[in-house]
């Protein structure tokens, strides 16, 4: 995957000479996927993600429509938020 940059300050993600803004949560979202290579399933995604909250976070309903919103803001840069099935683990891929 070629050099990918998250402007933390002004909540932008780079790639490849495009950019797309993106809010704080799926910031934090993409920044746990970026560490996490071989993926990381919902639960734990959540827990990361909401761990500075004491209140544990967004609903699940919540919690996946931030995930398609994040996932539609990718696919200009040429990314994908994988999920072969339901159960299996979030990737951050490059768009084949």
């Amino acid at each position: 995957m070629s050099r990918l940059e998250l402007d933390t300050l002004h909540r932008v993600v780079r790639r490849d000479g495009r950019e797309v803004r993106i809010g704080p949560t799926s910031l934090r979202i993409l920044a746990v996927l970026i560490k996490c290579p071989d993926g990381i399933e919902r639960g734990p995604l959540h827990e990361r993600v909401f761990a500075h909250r004491s209140d544990g976070g967004m609903t699940d309903d919540a919690f996946s429509v931030t995930i398609s919103a994040l996932r539609r803001k990718l696919e200009p840069l040429g990314l994908q938020i994988s999920q072969a099935r339901w159960g299996l683990p979030y990737r951050l891929e490059a768009l084949s």
